[in-house]
């Protein structure tokens, strides 16, 4: 049945896109086995420029154009509820992925792997900033996630480094389980359409990959780490635009954290509450202590999903 990516765009440059670069550095030889649905979530309308880019590279084609931006995880939504059943396995891409041939000829090639059928998800090593590793969020060896799947008796040390720059997914030992983040992470097509009528879309970006590898965790399924394959991913919260619409993001980033598991409510706000002093420090305005006017925000962003 083959291979199907879903690429979620929102930037207003197509060319700052690093996922639509990426792939454009890919050999044909390989895209010509997988099919791409490119979802535009942005201002501007790049249907026609993906088209002349890669109509003649893979093996089918599918441009979406949604001006609204109500996040990816209503775009992928979309995407698997139309193309889902005509494919075998489905790969997340955000657009600030970075990634090589490799991992490309992987993803179209996961029946060399040792993947049984209780594993719903297959993903690889991914890291930030040149060398801090994003995924996957647990500070242990990756041939042991592969063992264990889910499964975490032993604890698992939480991380300051990774809570400290915005990636507070690392949950206290005994309470957690180990994710990966959506972005070039592939999944069975079927666990994904079994999942997507329930899926959160008001998550908008962040949080859903939580969402997804607690019901792996919950349903007692697996999801194997590809240990040969390093890939690269730019967060886009590393420097952002201080404005209305960051603000109800956070806002909303810390209810869905406690919607998927009221357990991991402490560290959520204690991220919110870092990342509120460390802005209120570099802009010296306090005007960002008002949360009521963050809350009203996040009611307008909620609103629009």
């Amino acid at each position: 049945m083959g291979n199907l990516l879903i690429v979620v765009i929102y930037t207003e440059d197509i060319l700052a896109c690093t996922t639509v670069t990426s792939l454009l550095k890919v050999d044909s030889t390989y895209l010509r086995d997988i099919a791409i649905y490119f979802y535009v979530n942005g201002k501007k309308d790049f249907r026609d420029e993906l088209r002349k880019m890669f109509s003649n590279r893979c093996k089918y084609l599918h441009t979406f154009y949604d001006g609204k931006n109500r996040g990816i995880v209503y775009a992928y939504k979309k995407a698997i509820m139309e193309e889902g059943k005509n494919f075998e396995w489905i790969t997340f891409l955000d657009q600030d992925s970075v990634f090589d041939e490799k991992f490309v000829k992987t993803v179209i090639r996961l029946d060399e792997y040792p993947l049984d059928h209780s594993t719903m998800a297959v993903a690889p090593v991914v890291k930030t900033q040149g060398h801090i590793p994003m995924s996957p969020l647990f500070k242990m060896r990756v041939r042991r996630l592969n063992a264990l799947g889910v499964d975490t008796k032993d604890g698992i040390p939480i991380s300051p480094s990774r809570i400290f720059c915005g990636m507070a997914k690392t949950y206290v030992s005994g309470l957690g389980y180990p994710t990966c983040i959506n972005s070039m992470t592939t999944f069975r097509s079927g666990f994904l359409l079994e999942m997507a009528p329930s899926f959160p879309v008001d998550f908008f970006m962040d949080g859903f990959d939580n969402w997804l590898f607690y019901r792996i965790h919950k349903m007692d399924l697996k999801f194997y780490i590809l240990e040969d394959v390093i890939v690269h991913h730019h967060i886009s919260v590393a420097n952002p635009k201080i404005t209305d619409t960051y603000w109800a993001r956070e806002f909303m980033s810390l209810i869905n954290t406690s919607r998927i598991s009221f357990t991991f409510f402490p560290l959520a706000a204690l991220r919110f509450i870092w990342r509120l002093f460390r802005v209120i420090w570099q802009t010296k305005d306090i005007r960002h202590l008002n949360l009521m006017r963050i809350y009203s925000k996040y009611r307008l962003l909620k609103k629009d999903l």
